[in-house]
């Protein structure tokens, strides 16, 4: 059985492989802006962002709806 190191190491490595190809069109940001959904920014190749390609259509929109502006993107806290 598979222990949750293994698969978190699983998901990661499968994360950079599918980021790896093609970055420009699969990641889920435009300009600054950074979304679960690719529906919320109007890609047609995105599948998300690294943790919405794992959430279901309806939960990647719910949470760009209700939690858009919260917190800070990896982007503004390296520019700090």
């Amino acid at each position: 059985m598979e222990n949750i190191k293994q698969k978190r190491l699983g998901l990661l490595e499968e994360t950079v492989s599918y980021y790896s190809e093609n970055p420009s069109e699969r990641r889920c940001k435009v300009g600054t802006e950074c979304k679960y959904s690719p529906t919320s920014l109007g890609l047609k190749n995105s599948e998300g962002c690294a943790i919405g390609r794992k959430l279901s259509p309806q939960k990647k929109l719910e949470l760009d709806i209700n939690y858009q502006n919260v917190g800070s993107s990896v982007t503004s806290v390296f520019r700090e």
